[in-house]
C-alpha cells in the first residue's frame, strides 16, 4: 500500500520536474522552498491523486524518521501541514509528532543564516510593493505576450512549411493569445477556464501556476524553529502577501492568458475541443507544457537543472540576495530570454540535437529557436535605429520626449525598469559607441537584468574601491540602502502626496544626514517624514532636484526627468558625476559648494558651447574643455565657501591631512583650543 501511495505522489509531482534520484521528502521540500507548491495546496493535490491525509502523513513521518537532524527544515513544514490538516485529527497528530521529534538540531550558525534568510525574504517582498512596480510589470508582461503572439505565428509558419500542411490552420495557433486575453475580460471565458483549472485532475498544475511567488519568496505558511522568530516570520510573510496584492493579481492575469493559449493550441493539434473537452481527458503532458509556457511568459520559471536550483537555494541560504534580490528572474528567465532572443539564438537552431530532430520530422525545436532568434534580431535592430534617431537620449537608457529649441532643455523617459527589453538599448549603444561606455553603464545594464537594488550597486562600488575610508563610507551606504528597502511600500503614498505638495516632490540627501544617520533612506521613502532630510543639490543646475510627474510615475510606471544644456553635454561626453560633485568630507559643506557652483555653470556652460573652438572640436577636446571649466568653477565655489565659513574651512583642511601630518600638527598645537575644535566634527 505504501509503495502505491508513494508512486501516486511521485506521478502527481512529476509535472513539477520531479527528480527521481531523490526521495519523496526531498522533492516535496524543493517545491515548497521554491514556492512552486505551497503547503496550502497539498490537500487538493492529495485529493486529486486519491491519497488520504493519513496515508500521506504516514509516508512523511516514515521518510523523515530515516533522515535525522538534517531534516529540521522538513520538521517545520510538518508543523505547518499539521495546521493545514487540522480538521483531520489523525493526520494532524502524525505531522505534529514528527515536528516535536525533530524540531531541534540546528547549529547556531544555521539558525543565524536561517534568520537572515527570513529577513531577506521580507525585504525582497517589500521591494516590489509599489504601484509603479505593478504598472511596469504590466507593461513588460504585455510586451512579452505581444512578442509571444509573433513568436507563435512564426513558429507555426515554419512548422507548417516543413510539414507541408495547411499554413492557415497552423498560423491560427498564434491567435489563441488574443482570444485568451479576451476571455480574461469575459465572465463566460473565465467560467470556461475555471472549469478546466479547478478540476481535481488539474490540482497540481493549478498549484504550480498560481503558487510561484512573483517576488521569489517562499510560501507564506513556512514556520521556524524558534516560536518568536516563527511568529515574526509569518507576520512578515503575511504583510508581504497583503502588500503585493496588485502585483500578484497582474501576474496571475497574464499567467492564465498564457496557460489558456498554450493549452488551446495543444488541444487543437490533438483534435480536441477546448470548449467541450473533459478536464480528465486532457493528458498530463499538456497541462505541464501549458504551465511551463505560462511561467516562462511571465519571467517566473524555475531553473530546469539541478545546478540551477542549487544556485538559487545557495543565494537565499548564504544571504547573497542582499546583492541581487531576484536571482530567479536574472538567471532562470532574463538571461535565457536574451540569449534566445538575439542573433546568438541562431546557434541553437543549427545545434546538432536541433538538426537531428528536424531531420527526423520534428521541426518544433528548430522553429522555436529560429523564430526567437529572428525576433530578437529585429528588436536589436529597432533599438539600433532608436539610438541613431532624434529621440535618443545622451545615456543608453534614455528616450528623449521633447526639447526646448531655445534653452536646449529636454525631457527624458528612463527605460531601465522594463527589463529585459531595455537591455537591447544597451546592446545597441555598446556596439555603436563602445568608447562612450563607462563602468557605470555596465553596472546599470546589470542592474536592469538583475533588478539589483541600491545595496547591490553599493557592493559593486566597494569592490572597486581600495581605500579603507571609502569602503567604510560605502558600508554605511549599504546599511542605509538596506534599511530603506523596508519602507519602499510608502513610496506609493509619497508620490501621491508629492503630486499635490511640491515640497514632498523634492529629492532628499538621504545618505548624508547626521540626524537620521543610516536610517536616512528609510525616512526618505515616507511622506512628510522625508521633509526632515536636507534637499539634494545639483552642481550643474539651479532648479530644485525633484521627482517629476510623481503621480504619473506610480500609475504608469514611467519616470520622466528634465536636463539642462550642461547636464545633457556632461552625459553625452561621459563625464562622471563623481568628478563634478564637491568632496569636502562634510555633507552640508558639499551641498553649499554645489549651490555656489550651479549658477556659474549654468551661465558659463552655454557660452563655452558657442565658442567656435568648442563647436568644431572633437568630443575628446570638448570633454577636456568642459572638465576644465567645471574644475575651475568648483575651485572658485570652494574658495567662496571658505571665505564665508573660515572655521569649517579649517576643519576641511585638517581632515584632508594624512595621519602623520595630523599627528605633527596636534603635537605642535596640543595646547591650542583650535585643535580641539578641529577634531570635533
Amino acid at each position: 500500500m505504501v509503495k502505491d501511495v508513494v508512486q501516486a505522489t511521485r506521478d502527481s509531482l512529476d509535472a513539477l520536474q520531479f527528480d527521481k534520484s531523490k526521495r519523496l521528502f526531498r522533492n516535496v521540500s524543493d517545491f515548497l522552498k521554491t514556492g512552486e507548491v505551497q503547503v496550502q495546496d497539498l490537500p487538493g493535490i492529495l485529493k486529486a491523486e486519491n491519497i488520504t491525509p493519513e496515508e500521506f502523513a504516514g509516508i512523511w513521518t516514515d521518510t523523515i524518521s530515516r533522515a535525522g537532524r538534517e531534516l529540521n527544515y522538513l520538521s517545520r513544514l510538518s508543523k505547518d501541514m499539521g495546521f493545514v490538516f487540522k480538521d483531520n485529527k489523525a493526520a494532524a497528530d502524525a505531522f505534529n509528532r514528527t515536528h516535536e521529534q525533530y524540531k531541534e538540531g540546528q547549529l547556531w550558525w544555521e539558525k543565524a543564516m536561517d534568520g537572515l534568510a527570513r529577513v531577506e525574504d521580507f525585504r525582497r517582498g517589500m521591494l516590489v510593493t509599489q504601484l509603479a512596480t505593478t504598472m511596469r510589470n504590466i507593461t513588460s508582461q504585455s510586451g512579452r505576450l505581444v512578442l509571444a503572439q509573433f513568436d507563435e505565428a512564426i513558429q507555426a509558419t515554419i512548422k507548417g512549411g516543413v510539414r507541408a500542411v495547411n499554413l492557415t490552420d497552423e498560423a491560427t495557433n498564434g491567435i489563441n493569445i488574443i482570444n485568451a486575453f479576451y476571455n480574461r475580460l469575459s465572465s463566460k471565458g473565465r467560467m470556461q477556464f475555471d472549469r478546466i483549472l479547478e478540476a481535481d485532475k488539474a490540482a497540481t498544475h493549478r498549484a504550480r501556476l498560481l503558487s510561484q511567488s512573483v517576488h521569489e519568496v517562499p510560501s507564506a505558511g513556512e514556520g521556524a524553529t524558534d516560536a518568536i522568530i516563527g511568529r515574526l516570520a509569518q507576520m512578515g510573510q503575511k504583510t508581504t502577501y497583503a502588500l503585493n496584492i496588485l502585483n500578484r493579481s497582474q501576474e496571475h492575469f497574464f499567467r492564465k492568458i498564457a496557460f489558456e493559449a498554450k493549452l488551446k493550441q495543444q488541444l487543437k493539434e490533438a483534435g480536441m475541443d477546448y470548449a467541450k473537452v473533459s478536464p480528465d481527458a486532457i493528458p498530463e503532458g499538456m497541462y505541464k507544457k501549458a504551465v511551463d509556457y505560462a511561467l516562462e511568459m511571465t519571467f517566473s520559471a524555475s531553473p530546469k537543472s539541478k545546478t540551477g536550483r542549487d544556485l538559487l537555494a545557495a543565494y537565499r541560504k548564504l544571504g547573497l540576495t542582499t546583492v541581487n534580490p531576484f536571482p530567479r528572474f536574472a538567471f532562470a528567465n532574463a538571461l535565457p530570454f536574451m540569449l534566445d532572443h538575439s542573433p546568438l539564438g541562431y546557434l541553437r537552431a543549427v545545434a546538432p540535437d536541433t538538426l537531428k530532430a528536424l531531420h527526423s520530422g520534428n521541426p518544433e525545436q528548430f522553429a522555436r529557436a529560429a523564430s526567437r532568434a529572428t525576433l530578437g534580431t529585429l528588436m536589436l535592430k529597432s533599438a539600433w535605429h532608436m539610438r541613431q534617431s532624434e529621440y535618443a537620449g545622451e545615456k543608453w537608457y534614455q528616450v528623449k520626449l521633447s526639447e526646448d529649441p531655445k534653452t536646449k532643455e529636454a525631457k527624458y523617459m528612463d527605460v531601465r525598469p522594463f527589463a529585459p527589453f531595455s537591455i537591447y538599448f544597451f546592446m545597441a549603444e555598446a556596439m555603436q559607441h563602445p568608447e562612450k561606455m563607462t563602468f557605470g553603464d555596465y553596472v546599470n545594464a546589470a542592474a536592469g537584468i538583475n533588478r539589483i537594488s541600491g545595496t547591490g550597486l553599493v557592493i559593486v562600488d566597494m569592490l572597486r574601491s581600495k581605500d579603507p575610508k571609502t569602503n567604510a563610507k560605502l558600508l554605511q551606504n549599504f546599511v542605509n540602502e538596506y534599511a530603506g528597502s523596508f519602507t519602499v511600500p510608502a513610496r506609493t503614498a509619497k508620490d501621491i502626496v508629492a503630486h499635490f505638495d511640491p515640497e514632498e516632490a523634492k529629492l532628499r540627501d538621504a545618505r548624508n544626514d547626521s540626524s537620521w544617520g543610516m536610517l536616512g533612506k528609510a525616512a526618505g521613502n515616507v511622506p512628510y517624514l522625508s521633509q526632515q532630510l536636507p534637499e539634494s543639490v545639483s552642481p550643474l543646475s539651479t532648479k530644485p532636484r525633484e521627482t517629476e510627474t510623481p503621480l504619473l510615475r506610480q500609475t504608469t510606471g514611467f519616470s520622466v526627468t528634465t536636463k539642462n544644456a550642461v547636464e545633457r553635454e556632461v552625459d553625452r561626453l561621459g563625464i562622471g558625476y563623481e568628478s563634478i560633485y564637491p568632496k569636502t568630507g562634510f555633507p552640508d559643506s558639499d551641498r553649499d559648494v554645489a549651490r555656489n557652483m550651479s549658477p556659474i555653470i549654468e551661465k558659463v556652460g552655454p557660452i563655452l558651447f558657442n565658442f567656435p573652438a568648442y563647436k568644431h572640436g572633437s568630443d575628446a577636446w570638448k570633454k577636456f574643455l568642459l572638465e576644465k571649466v567645471i574644475k575651475e568653477t568648483k575651485s572658485y565655489a570652494s574658495k567662496m565657501y571658505a571665505a564665508e565659513n573660515p572655521d569649517r574651512a579649517a576643519q576641511i583642511s585638517y581632515e584632508r591631512m594624512d595621519d602623520d601630518l595630523k599627528a605633527i600638527v596636534e603635537e605642535v598645537m596640543k595646547n591650542n583650543p583650535v585643535i580641539g575644535k578641529l577634531k570635533s566634527r
